[in-house]
C-alpha cells in the first residue's frame, strides 16, 4: 500500500526522540541528529565531497543534550536555526555561519523545544519548556514569552484547538496534564492518566497524544475520539496523509522498532512495518528535494527510511474499498449477534420446557448510580436490575481507578441490587464503564447489558454533616459573582453529584454546604452570601481552590473573575522556598568563585611545572604537579557541591512557578493572565513583598 521511498544507515546511533529536519543553508534540507555521545551532526543527502560520498558535520556541544529542534527565528536570515536545548541552557546555532546566534542561560531548565509563531504574536519564537514553565526567545535571544504550567514540560505542539486563526500552544507535563495556551492564558486543561510524552497536529482542531503507559490517541478538541494502549512504549508520534485520501493519519514509533499508521477517525492501523531497533523519530518533509514530501522514520541503530504518499486517486479507492469492508464487517458481526440470539432463546425454550429459570430479558433495564457514604466519606457504585432479575457479575473498566484497569466483580448471592466500592485515587474526570451480566437466579443463562457513568473531577467529595463548622478551614479564596443560589446550588448538584435543588431553602440569606474529600479526607466549605453575591470557599489546599474556581466560571460561563484568598500555611512555606532560592543563588556565586579563582591557580602550576621540566628541575617539577593534583580534587568536590546545590536550586525554581500556577487559576480570564506577568516582573525585580500581594490580592 505504502510505497518505500529511499533507504540509508546513518554512522552513529541517534538518541531516542532527538532528531530533525532543517533548511540550514537556505536551499536543501539536512536531517540533523543527536549521538548517545552527546554529539550533533547534520547530515545533508545533496551535499557531496569530491568521493562523492554524502557530508557529514558534526557538532560538539560538551553538554548533555536534553532536546533540539529547527526553524525560522530570524527572518533576516531566510535559512533555519538549530536549537540545542541542555539541562541549563539554550544554544541558538546557526550551521550555515558556524556561529552561535544567541547563547542563554535558562534556570528553569531545559527539558523540550519548540520553533513556532504562538497565538497573535508577529514573529516566531523558539519556545522553551522547563520546570513548570514555558519560555519564549526572539532572534535576539530576548525573552519575548513566559508563563507557568503544572509541572516539568515533557511535549509540546502547535495546533487550532479553537479553529479561530493562529495556533494554540499544546503543553503535556509530568502532571499527567494537557493544557492548550492562547498566549499566556490556558484555555484549557486535559487530565490524563499516565505522562504526557508526545503531542501533534493532525487536522482541523483534532490533535494526537501519547502517554508514557504505551496509550496514543487522538483528542478533537477536548473530546477524546479514541485511543489504544500498547504493553510497549511509544517513542514518538506525528501526522501525514501517507494514503493520499486528504486527511492525515496519526503516525507513531515504538519501542520494540514497530512504526504505525492508524486512521484519525477510528484508530484502525492501516499500515505497519517492524524495524530491528527502537524508533528514535518520524519527521515529515521533502527530504531529498524532489517536490515530493515524504515520511522519514529514523531508528535508534541509524538506520533511516523514507515513504513516499499514496497517488490520491489510489487513496481514494483504497478509501472507498475500506468504506465497503467495514459495512461487511458490520453486517457479518450482526449477523452472529442475531445468530447467537436466536440459540440463546432455542435453549430458554427447551428450559422453559422442563419448569427451569430461563434468560433475562434482553430489553432489561438497570440504573447506575453513585452512592456517597457520609459515616466514612466513602463512595461506592450502584447498580439496580428489575426485581424478576438478578445480577451475577459486573465487569467494570476505569483509567486511574483500578490498579489493572479492568476489574471482575462475581456476585453470588444473586439479588437485583449490587454494590461495590469506588476508590479514586486523585481528583480526575473518568467514566466508568460496565458490562452487567443479568439472568433469573439459578440460571445457567446470562444476558450482558451495557451501562456507564461519568465521574467529575469533584465527585470524590461526599456531604459533610452540618455540624463542620467547628472544622472550617483557615485558608480561603472568596470572589463576588453576578449570579443567584439557585444557580450556584445547580452548579454544585452538577460538579458534586449531589441533590441539592429540591431541598434547598432559597429565601435565606446565606448558603452553605461541605464536603470531606474520600481520597485524603481533606474538608471543604462552600458559602454563598446572596446579599453581598460573594462565594467563599474555604479549603486549606490551594491547587484544590484552584480547581473549584474553573469548574464553577467553566458550568457558569464566567468569562472575566477576580479574586482575593488567603492561604497563610502554603504561603509560609513559599516565603521559606524564596528563603532557599535566595541562599542557592548566593553559594552558586560563591562557588562560581571560587573556580574561577582555582582556574587561574591551575593555570599557574601548569605554567611553572613545564618550566621546571624545561630547566630539568625534577624537584620543582614534583611539586607544582604534587600541588595540581590536590588542586584538581579540590575542583571535583566543588563540582559535586555545584550540582547538588543546582539541583536543589532547580527544584525550589519548580515551586516557585507551581505556586504562580496556583494563584492564576484562583482568576479567570485577564486577571489569570496578568497576574503570571506581573509574578514575573516581581521575581525579575527580586521583590518578594510585591509577589506576596499579586497571589493574595491579584494586583500590587
Amino acid at each position: 500500500m505504502y510505497k518505500s521511498a529511499f533507504k540509508l544507515y546513518l554512522s552513529d546511533p541517534v538518541h531516542a526522540g532527538q532528531a530533525t529536519i532543517g533548511c540550514f543553508n537556505g536551499s536543501s534540507l539536512s536531517l540533523t541528529c543527536v549521538t548517545n555521545a552527546g554529539k550533533v551532526f547534520v547530515h545533508t543527502p545533496q551535499a557531496t565531497n569530491i568521493d562523492g560520498d554524502n557530508q557529514v558535520k558534526y557538532l560538539n556541544v560538551n553538554k548533555q543534550i536534553s532536546c533540539i529542534a529547527s526553524g525560522t527565528i530570524d527572518p533576516m536570515l531566510r535559512r533555519d536555526v538549530l536549537l540545542i536545548g541542555t539541562p541549563n541552557n539554550l544554544l541558538a546555532y546557526d550551521v550555515e555561519e558556524n556561529r552561535d546566534l544567541f547563547f542563554r542561560d535558562v534556570p528553569d531548565g531545559v527539558t523540550s523545544c519548540l520553533v513556532g509563531k504562538l497565538g497573535s504574536l508577529s514573529t516566531n519564537l523558539a519556545l522553551i519548556g522547563g520546570n513548570c514553565s514555558v519560555q519564549g526567545f526572539d532572534a535576539k535571544g530576548s525573552e519575548a514569552y513566559w508563563t507557568v504550567t503544572g509541572d516539568v514540560v515533557s511535549a509540546m505542539a502547535f495546533a487550532n484547538f479553537t479553529n479561530n486563526p493562529g495556533k494554540e500552544l499544546l503543553v503535556g507535563s509530568k502532571d499527567n496534564e494537557i493544557r492548550i495556551f492562547q498566549n499566556e492564558q490556558v484555555i484549557e486543561e486535559i487530565l490524563e492518566i499516565d505522562e504526557i510524552t508526545g503531542l501533534c497536529p493532525v487536522y482541523s482542531s483534532k490533535f494526537g497524544y501519547a502517554l508514557s503507559n504505551g496509550t496514543i490517541g487522538i483528542y478533537n478538541s477536548s473530546r477524546r475520539v479514541w485511543r489504544v494502549k500498547s504493553r510497549h512504549t511509544p517513542k514518538c508520534i506525528n501526522s501525514f496523509d501517507l494514503n493520499g485520501d486528504g486527511v492525515p493519519e496519526l503516525l507513531s514509533g515504538w519501542s520494540n522498532g514497530k512504526f504505525e499508521v492508524r486512521s484519525e477517525k477510528s484508530g484502525e492501523t492501516l499500515f505497519k512495518e517492524n524495524f530491528s531497533a527502537p524508533i528514535s523519530s518520524v519527521l515529515c518533509a521533502d527530504f531529498r528535494s524532489n517536490g515530493r514530501e515524504e515520511v522519514i522514520c529514523i531508528t535508534e541503530d541509524g538506520e533511516v527510511k523514507g515513504y513516499l504518499q499514496a497517488d490520491s486517486t489510489i487513496g481514494k479507492t483504497i478509501e472507498d474499498s475500506k468504506k465497503s469492508a467495514e459495512s461487511l464487517s458490520q453486517l457479518q458481526h450482526l449477523r452472529t449477534e442475531l445468530q447467537q440470539e436466536i440459540k440463546m432463546y432455542q435453549n430458554a425454550n427447551f428450559q422453559a420446557e422442563f419448569s427451569n429459570p430461563g434468560q433475562a430479558k434482553v430489553d432489561t433495564k438497570i440504573s447506575v448510580y453513585i452512592e456517597k457514604m457520609q459515616g466514612d466519606y466513602s463512595l461506592r457504585l450502584v447498580i439496580k436490575s428489575a426485581k424478576t432479575t438478578a445480577i451475577k457479575a459486573v465487569v467494570v473498566e476505569a483509567d486511574g481507578i483500578f490498579a489493572n484497569e479492568v476489574t471482575f466483580y462475581p456476585f453470588p448471592e444473586e439479588k437485583d441490587t449490587a454494590f461495590f466500592p469506588v476508590t479514586l485515587i486523585s481528583r480526575m474526570a473518568c467514566v466508568i464503564s460496565m458490562k452487567v451480566l443479568l439472568g433469573f437466579p439459578l440460571s445457567n443463562f446470562y444476558h450482558a447489558v451495557n451501562a456507564e457513568i461519568h465521574l467529575g473531577k469533584l465527585t470524590s467529595f461526599v456531604p459533610a454533616p452540618s455540624d463542620l463548622r467547628s472544622n472550617f478551614p483557615a485558608s480561603y479564596v472568596k470572589f463576588k459573582v453576578k449570579d443567584t443560589i439557585q444557580r450556584f446550588v445547580s452548579w454544585v448538584d452538577a460538579a458534586f453529584q449531589t441533590n441539592l435543588t429540591s431541598t434547598t431553602n432559597y429565601n435565606k440569606d446565606t448558603f452553605e454546604m461541605g464536603f470531606v474529600s474520600s481520597i485524603n479526607k481533606m474538608p471543604l466549605v462552600l458559602t454563598f452570601n446572596a446579599n453581598e453575591s460573594i462565594i467563599v470557599i474555604s479549603t486549606d489546599d490551594m491547587s484544590l481552590a484552584g480547581e473549584v474556581v474553573q469548574d464553577f466560571a467553566s458550568f457558569l460561563g464566567i468569562s472575566e473573575l477576580e479574586s482575593v484568598n488567603d492561604f497563610p500555611k502554603e504561603m509560609e512555606e513559599f516565603q521559606g522556598v524564596l528563603q532557599d532560592v535566595e541562599s542557592y543563588n548566593a553559594v552558586r556565586l560563591t562557588i562560581s568563585a571560587d573556580v574561577a579563582d582555582r582556574t587561574g591557580a591551575i593555570k599557574e602550576l601548569v605554567i611553572k611545572g613545564e618550566e621546571a621540566r624545561i630547566l630539568q628541575n625534577m624537584s620543582a617539577v614534583r611539586e607544582n604537579y604534587r600541588q595540581l593534583f590536590h588542586l584538581n580534587k579540590d575542583m571535583v568536590a566543588e563540582h559535586e557541591k555545584k550540582a547538588l546545590n543546582h539541583k536543589a536550586l532547580v527544584d525550589s525554581l519548580k515551586k516557585v512557578n507551581n505556586m504562580i500556577q496556583k494563584a492564576s487559576n484562583l482568576r479567570v480570564g485577564k486577571a489569570k493572565s496578568a497576574l503570571v506577568t506581573s509574578c514575573r516582573a516581581a521575581i525579575k525585580a527580586n521583590n518578594m513583598r510585591t509577589l506576596f500581594k499579586l497571589i493574595k490580592q491579584g494586583t500590587a
